[in-house]
């Protein structure tokens, strides 16, 4: 019986093909919205990967310091020494971040010479020997550089020439570089960039006669962990890259739960476009049954038809996905290397393997969106008579069904909201939020059954507008009538419109937070880094007595210095900063979350603590009053928490230690930036030039005005939020769809009826007025009851979603005029989608009445 259900569902889709069609373009538009996400997801987490790999090594094991200082590279030597031998191969590494014509390049220190004597003459990195640099593979046609040439690159503050020696040749290790890769020997790198005797890491690579195991692993980590001290830690790669990886977790699966919304919708326009073909073939489905078809053949029928749509939706999106993902991938990318990464390292990899789970995914999804309009196709009886009334009648009167189920449901989604996130990931916020929407789609019926109420009110007078309330009464009795046909087009308008409507209650909020986070914060009218530091994870540093030499400056009022730290607690990467808040205070109050901060700074500039950020005071669980133990050159302090305050800085987390602290407990009294506070500001751009020319020795700085450091900042942000209102643009066009869809079918069901209109008076411009009057009244409804689910979804994903995610409190704001121009825009868009129906039923109306 498979062949002539198949058959019939072809024959029926291609006399309604335009529905057929406009169900499929949804269908893909959801399924290319999550191959892109997936794809840039996939993306980013190999071009992290490849980005860790090429900063930290492929390796077995590497030592490194938890405080992300650099370390003495005389271990090596002691590690030699141990008994029995260490059974691995060392390799000390050292990074720099350069810059050449604005390009950013990462220059990778090894201990080459010492490998080379057992190379044979002429292999490529016997060009080592000579004082100079590597490219890795296709670094010399992409930066238009020639071997043998000398380049001088900015390091920090000062200026490096570089001499190129060409290409390492291409291996599969090698080929994991960026491009704008530097290799040189580690003598060179630590003589030339002003580091002696320093390195950043030492990698180790297994070298014993047996396989590595864990156990075995697990056995020389410790003993190598005795003798590196407690200033370092050893680590292997896994701990490393879960490390790193846990930056992305929550961009990556906040990103991808968005892109699932699209998938809903086009579940609801499945779903949509079943029952609607269902309701509107009863007679057929009854015939069927009078000629013996079970109502399990029926069932299997709908579901072929729905398995169909699937299969030529997914198999669409898939192609379309691909193309959105040259897109998203550009778009993700350029978020992660803004916010955690510097640009050079985070490529653009195109990975393979989720075209299969997300097409099957999505046949999945339509069989089970088909599910349940096969279910009602089972119940036709096997006798003929059109019972559409009876089944409008029946959805009218399980309101109050609906009505309490959707209060339970709701009652549930409301009770998930406060489950705990698992590995950082606020599963019950979304779940929650998903049960909200399908429970105040509950609502449609009911809602539109009071809604009809209300439009037979408010119609035109009859003696004034005879005409008006004629067609106003055509379209709004229909619009109730029609519920069954309806219902999950205005679901779907008022999910998509809902998403849009959170995420702009989200952006709104966080902007705004973020506006008076810069007003408090960036306050100082310049700022100034070494040249090379143009990302959070720079580790250059200033001169000494730049901050004094600057604030003798007469038109000077201030210098505050600043550095950042990068350090790994419990697994966990966080920053540690080190401010002068006491003099700080007066110019950037920070925002400490306790009713005394003055208290608060004069006990944190006498040392008696440190403070925390709200980010990282959520994610380790800590309350001001805890214990904290920070990693240092000269092992772990403890230190008690004082109070925690607002930062948006970074959703890793940020601990706060005053400025005269820093060099007994990391040996260095170098800023990474100073913030310079004027006494006149219109004397901003004479500073800066006086920063680049008087200063002894003419240092490269990283200049910002506040202008200019503000600007970044919100380019940043909007940057991030690019992709998540593409994403819901999407959603809102297949709700559209949707909304088109349904009048197709709607048109064509009711098509003796127009004529019978037509043969009473009513022109053809009269009853197109009906249809995109009704057509208004779906959208409406749809968007109504979204701007409620819009309102409760932004809540959840401020105060629920954000805050498990990244740990922020944000500012509420309930953006009503982006609202009411997204509400209108919809509503518009929802209403002309009338159009494309009816002008094709037009011509076929006006035959109709001919004969």
């Amino acid at each position: 019986m498979t062949t002539p259900f198949f058959s019939y569902s072809i024959s029926h889709m291609r006399r309604h093909w335009l529905v057929t069609l406009l169900t499929i373009l949804g269908i893909s538009s959801g399924t290319a919205v999550i191959i892109s996400v997936l794809l840039a997801n996939e993306s980013a987490l190999l071009s992290f990967t490849r980005a860790i790999i090429h900063i930290k090594g492929k390796n077995d094991l590497v030592i490194r310091s938890p405080s992300g200082v650099p370390f003495r590279d005389d271990l090596v030597d002691n590690l030699h020494l141990v008994t029995p031998e260490i059974p691995f191969r060392l390799s000390p590494v050292i990074t720099k971040q350069v810059y050449y014509q604005n390009s950013l390049f990462f220059v990778r220190g090894m201990d080459l010479l010492s490998e080379l004597d057992g190379m044979p003459k002429g292999s490529p990195s016997q060009r080592l020997r000579e004082k100079g640099a590597l490219l890795a593979p296709g670094g010399l046609n992409r930066y238009h550089l020639r071997r043998g040439e000398t380049i001088t690159v900015d390091s920090g503050i000062t200026h490096v020439p570089v001499k190129i020696l060409g290409e390492i040749p291409k291996t599969e290790s090698t080929l994991l570089m960026a491009a704008n890769t530097l290799i040189m020997d580690i003598s060179w790198v630590q003589g030339d960039f002003h580091s002696p005797g320093q390195i950043d890491q030492i990698d180790l690579f297994w070298r014993g006669s047996h396989p590595l195991t864990p156990n075995t692993l697990s056995f020389w980590a410790k003993k190598i962990r005795q003798i590196a001290g407690p200033a370092l830690s050893v680590e292997s790669p896994d701990a490393q890259h879960r490390e790193y990886a846990r930056l992305l977790d929550s961009y990556r699966s906040n990103l991808l739960a968005l892109s699932l919304v699209s998938l809903i919708v086009g579940m609801f326009l499945i779903y949509n476009t079943i029952s609607l073909l269902v309701i509107q073939r009863q007679k057929e489905l009854q015939t069927l049954r009078l000629l013996g078809t079970t109502p399990r053949e029926i069932l299997v029928m709908i579901l072929l038809e729905g398995g169909i749509l699937g299969v030529l939706g997914g198999g669409l999106g898939v192609f379309l996905g691909h193309l959105l993902s040259h897109i998203t991938i550009k778009a993700v990318a350029g978020t992660l290397s803004a916010i955690y990464l510097p640009p050079h390292i985070m490529p653009n990899l195109t990975p393979r393997g989720a075209d299969l789970p997300v097409f099957l995914l999505t046949i999945g999804a339509s069989v089970f969106s088909a599910f349940f309009p096969a279910r009602i196709a089972m119940q036709a009886s096997p006798s003929i008579g059109a019972d559409r009334p009876h089944t409008e009648e029946r959805i009218h009167q399980q309101w109050k069904w609906r009505v309490f189920s959707g209060l339970s449901l709701g009652l549930l989604g409301a009770l998930l909201l406060k489950t705990p996130p698992i590995h950082g990931f606020p599963w019950g916020g979304y779940i929650g939020a998903l049960a909200l929407v399908f429970a105040v789609s509950l609502f449609v019926p009911p809602g539109v059954r009071l809604m009809g109420a209300l439009l037979r009110a408010l119609a035109p007078p009859e003696s004034l507008f005879p005409e008006a309330r004629s067609i106003w009464s055509h379209a709004s009795s229909q619009f109730v009538f029609g519920i069954s046909r309806s219902q999950v087009a205005i679901s779907a308008v008022m999910v998509g419109l809902s998403m849009m409507i959170g995420i702009s209650i989200l952006v709104e909020s966080f902007e705004r937070t973020l506006e008076i986070w810069i007003q408090q914060n960036l306050v100082a009218n310049l700022y100034v880094k070494p040249l090379t530091c143009r990302a959070l994870t720079c580790r250059d540093t200033l001169p000494p007595d730049l901050e004094k030499r600057i604030a003798s400056w007469k038109e000077v009022k201030m210098v505050a210095p600043y550095v950042l730290f990068p350090l790994s607690i419990n697994g966990r990467r966080v920053w540690l900063g080190f401010s002068p808040l006491d003099r700080l205070i007066q110019k950037a109050p920070l925002s400490i979350m306790d009713p005394h901060p003055k208290k608060i700074v004069r006990e944190f500039s006498n040392g008696d603590g440190v403070l925390i950020s709200e980010s990282f005071a959520f994610h380790s669980k800590k309350n001001p009053g805890d214990t904290l133990e920070i990693p240092t050159p000269d092992g772990q302090k403890r230190y008690r928490i004082l109070a925690i305050f607002h930062d948006y800085q970074s959703s890793a987390g940020l601990i706060l230690l005053p400025w005269n602290k820093m060099e007994s407990l990391f040996h260095t009294d170098r800023p990474g930036s100073l913030s310079i506070f004027l006494k006149n500001p219109s004397d901003t751009e004479k500073i800066m030039a006086r920063l680049t020319r008087d200063i002894p020795g003419h240092p490269a700085f990283f200049l910002r005005s506040q202008s200019g450091l503000n600007h970044r900042v919100m380019r940043i942000f909007h940057q991030s939020f690019a992709i998540t209102y593409a994403l819901l643009g999407i959603s809102l066009l297949v709700s559209i769809i949707g909304v088109g869809n349904t009048l197709f079918l709607l048109i064509h069901e009711r098509k003796w009826e127009m004529e019978l209109l037509r043969i009473l008076g009513f022109t053809s411009g009269q009853i197109m007025q009906i249809i995109l009057l009704e057509a208004f009244f779906m959208a409406l409804a749809g968007t109504i009851l979204g701007i409620f689910l819009g309102t409760v979804v932004g809540y959840i994903i401020v105060f629920v979603i954000n805050r498990e995610a990244f740990g922020w409190t944000l500012f509420w704001i309930w953006p009503g005029e982006r609202i009411a121009l997204l509400s209108m825009a919809l509503l518009l868009a929802a209403t002309l989608s009338g159009l494309v129906p009816w002008m094709i039923f037009k011509k076929k109306l006006e035959k109709g009445i001919s004969t």
